[in-house]
Parts: structure tokens; sequence; C-alpha cells
């Protein structure tokens, strides 16, 4: 096991924060490794935890579920599992067989109350749960009566027992349960009070907007999810992270107010920072976002992981490449090979999964290892490795033909599936993806012609890349002409390929 890996419980985290007119990202820095990064485009905003008043337009028997307009381009997916028997009342768990029919529960043209869970992903619209939840960054309110549940990454006992003592007692008499996330871990009990009472004022507050929205034809909007960059404060700025750094002063304004009313564990430390630097580039992010989108990634010692992504499943294949291990061609060698490379692999695959944001069902196909001894280090490994995952993963043994079998849960797109589309079975950089690269580049070399003025900028492009970037939909020029002060022109280039774009200053004069 790497040391870093050893060290991940505590290793000093940091979160980045890039600012565009069109795209606002969000990495999670573990040292120099990038380990998560979300990415909030305004014409592909994420929906999850929004609450809509919507209209189920169609319930199948078959498939126990019902297809619900919540107002979005395509209906989402109403489990009979997520349906409630009456009005934000949890339906209680049980067998299959006494599960009442969906078809008694809910019919076409009815109002439902519903929660995203899971953005579309895939050409399958949200899915939906009417067992309505809120969250602040220490603790989730939920409709299930009597749930305590504590997040795995708390791995201290005696916390652990702490955090259930203190939050059973908030919970005595209430119709609720609790969630209780990283950031909990060694909160004061009256921290912990306070949170639990923002989560109730929240949770009024959802009730009379319910209320109110009787009032709006659906579908409609009752609940929004905060802002981007405020989300990620909550979710991903654990007890580790040691400083956050945004490069946009009006969104820096925002998350300080933020955090200074909703994160009191931050006062007194100087954790969230306004930067002009370009960080990604500075951190050597951006060349760790292309590798991820790559389907192979090169392990240090020279073995290489290979990624296949399909609508049934995610693949991953351990091959040992130019790793030489042992000398000699001994069966002992050859074991002490795949094991050496195997267990690199295991450290690494899950920060890969994460970063590329696959999941689903995930098949593993490891080097062929005799021993059994050897496969249960290698399990043990992933196992390890997957701890720091906020997604819920669940590892199943080695087959016997030594493929390791998970399922990992996610609620968005996949990295590739974002940034790239697919043609004629062949990946391409996608022309949004293109233009989101442009809007960046331009904004970096305005930064860095300080003392210029009059900046006019050329941008050279295919067809598509200049159709998008004039269209009214992106607005990508109107932003970041406003962002850098200056002149953007575009020329379209017939020779150049999908996403292949270049960009020159043709005017600027020293101020």
């Amino acid at each position: 096991m790497t040391e870093e890996h050893k060290q991940h419980g505590g290793a000093v985290e940091q979160l980045v924060i890039n600012v565009s007119s069109t795209e606002t990202r969000a990495a999670l820095v573990v040292g120099q490794t990038l380990r998560d990064l979300q990415i909030d485009r305004a014409q592909h905003r994420s929906l999850t935890g929004n609450v809509y008043r919507g209209k189920v337009v169609r319930v199948i028997g078959g498939i126990q579920a019902a297809f619900v307009d919540i107002g979005q381009q395509r209906h989402g997916f109403l489990h009979a599992a997520d349906v409630t028997v009456k009005p934000l009342m949890v339906a209680q768990p049980g067998s299959d067989e006494k599960r009442v029919d969906i078809r008694k529960l809910l019919h076409e043209g009815q109002e439902v109350v519903v929660q995203v869970v899971k953005d579309a992903i895939e050409g399958k619209g949200a899915k939906l749960t009417m067992s309505l939840s809120v969250a602040t960054n220490a603790l989730v309110l939920t409709q299930r009566p009597g749930q305590l549940g504590i997040s795995r990454r708390i791995e201290s006992t005696a916390e652990r027992q702490r955090l259930k003592d203190i939050l059973s007692r908030q919970l005595a008499d209430t119709d609720f349960g609790l969630i209780v996330r990283t950031a909990s871990d060694g909160a004061s009990e009256e921290g912990l009070t306070e949170a639990f009472v923002r989560l109730c004022d929240s949770w009024n507050e959802l009730l009379q907007n319910i209320e109110s929205s009787k009032q709006q034809n659906a579908p409609c909007l009752i609940f929004a999810e905060l802002p981007f960059a405020c989300r990620i404060l909550r979710d991903l700025a654990g007890p580790n992270v040691q400083n956050v750094t945004v490069d946009d002063e009006a969104t820096f304004a925002q998350m300080r107010e933020f955090a200074e009313e909703h994160l009191p564990q931050w006062s007194g430390r100087e954790v969230l920072r306004y930067s002009a630097e370009d960080l990604f580039a500075g951190l050597g992010l951006e060349a760790q976002i292309e590798q991820a989108l790559g389907a192979s990634y090169a392990l240090p010692s020279g073995a290489e992981l290979v990624f296949e992504q399909t609508q049934a499943l995610v693949s991953v294949d351990v091959n040992s490449g130019s790793y030489l291990g042992g000398r000699g061609d001994s069966a002992a060698s050859m074991e002490d090979t795949a094991l050496r490379v195997n267990l690199e692999a295991a450290e690494v695959i899950p920060t890969q999964l994460r970063l590329r944001n696959l999941g689903g069902l995930v098949v593993i196909d490891f080097i062929d290892m005799q021993k059994d001894d050897h496969q249960q280090q290698v399990l043990m490994t992933l196992k390890d490795a997957f701890a720091s995952d906020p997604s819920q993963v669940r590892v199943e043994d080695f087959s016997d033909h030594g493929t390791v079998q998970l399922s990992r849960k996610r609620v968005r797109q996949s990295l590739g599936q974002l940034m790239q589309k697919t043609a004629g079975g062949t990946v391409d950089v996608s022309v949004e993806a293109a233009c989101q690269a442009i809007v960046r580049d331009l904004i970096k070399r305005s930064k860095s012609s300080k003392g210029s003025t009059d900046l006019e900028f050329l941008v050279r492009a295919d067809q598509a890349v200049v159709d998008l970037l004039l269209s009214d939909a992106g607005a990508y020029l109107d932003g970041v002409r406003a962002k850098i002060r200056g002149g953007v022109g575009v020329q379209v280039e017939p020779d150049f390929a999908v996403g292949q774009f270049d960009i020159s200053l043709v005017q600027g004069s020293l101020g």
C-alpha cells in the first residue's frame, strides 16, 4: 500500500473552484492528486435535491413504476418502493409479496410531490422519490422514522456511539430519521443541535412551499437545491479540507456568506480564499482531467488499466504492460508479478472510478493469481481504497475466473459522457466541451495580458464549434467578452477536426 493511501484518512485536501461564464468546475485535490471533479453547466444543470410538484403521465404495473412529468425534457422515473402511502408519510417496508401494487397507489393525471435523487443519465429520465429529505453539511433529515445512519468514513467506534447518543435524543418523539455525514465527526453537541434545528427550519419552509404550490399548475418547482458552489462546500468540504480557493469574486462572496451562516466549524479559520491565478493549470489538474478521459490509464510501474463503459456495465482490465517484475519465467516470479501489479491496480482503481464517475455494475479483470491469500490481499487493498469514496460501494469476492464484481452508486453523468460524445463508434471531444475550453483559454490569456488594452482575440475552429459559439443558446461569446473586457472574433477552419481550435491575439496595445 502506498504511503499516500496509508495517510489518506488524515491527508490534506483542498477544493479548487474555477468559474467561467458558462461553466463552473470544482476539483477535490489530495496532495497533488485529483480525487473528484464536478462540473456545472448552465445548459446541463444538476437537478438532484430539487423538489417538484409533478403529474403522473403513465403507470406501468409490469415494472412497478410510474413516469412523472416534472417539466424537464424527459419524464422522471418513480419506482413503487419510493411511493408514499399518504402525503409526507413513508410507506412501511415489506416483502415484495406484501407491497401494494403501484396501480392502486397512483393513477395517470395525479399530482405528486417528488424529489430528484438521481439526474437523467444515458437517455433515462431523472430518478424520483416521494420520500423527501433536506440536508446541511453535517446532517440529512429524512422521512424514515427511527433511521439513524452514520457515515462509514467516521471510523472511531467511540465517536460513532457518541453521535448516536446525541442525535437519538434529538429524534426522540419525532417522525423523522437522520443520516450523519462525515462533517459531523468531532462536532460538539451544541453544534449538532444547531444543525438539527436548521434542518427543522428548512423542513418547515419546504412544507410551506408545498402548500403554496397547490395554487400553481403542475409541473412546477417547489424547492431548488443550493447554488452549485455552495452545494460543493456543503458536500465536499470535509474535516480534512484545509482551504477552498475560487477564482471568481462574485462566487467567492456567495460562498463566504453561505459558510458564515451554515459552516460554524470554519469560524476563526482562513479556509475560503479568492485567487485570480489559474490554479487548475498550476496544480496540473488539466492534464489529470485529460488523462481521465482516456480509455487507458498508465500505472507508475508501467502496467495499465483499460476502462470500457457500456450501457450494462463498466469493465476494468488490468494489464501488466511494460512492467517486467521479477526476472525469470518461473511460476513463482509470474505469481509475484501478478500480485504486485494487482495490488497497485487495486489502490488506483477506486480513485479513477470516482474521478471518472463510473458506476453501476463494475467488473475488474485482474491478472490471474493462483494463491488464495494473494487474492485476499488484493481484495482487502481494493476495499481499503474505496473507504474514502462518498458513494455507496459493495465489493464481492473473486470469481472462479479471477474477476471481481462490485456495484458503485452514482447520481450524475460520467466524466466521459459529460465532456465527450460518441459518433460512429469512436469518441471525439464534444462541440460543447470545445466551447468550454475556448472560454477558459480566453480568460487565461486575458489575465496574462495585464497592462494591455484593446484586446482582440481570434478563435479559429471547425464549423460545429463556431456555430455553437455564435448561437444564442450557448451565450458563450457574450459571457466571455464581458469577463475579459475585450473583443473576440471567430473564423471557420474547414480542415480542423471536431473540437480542434486555435486562439491568437490579433490586437492589444500596452496601457
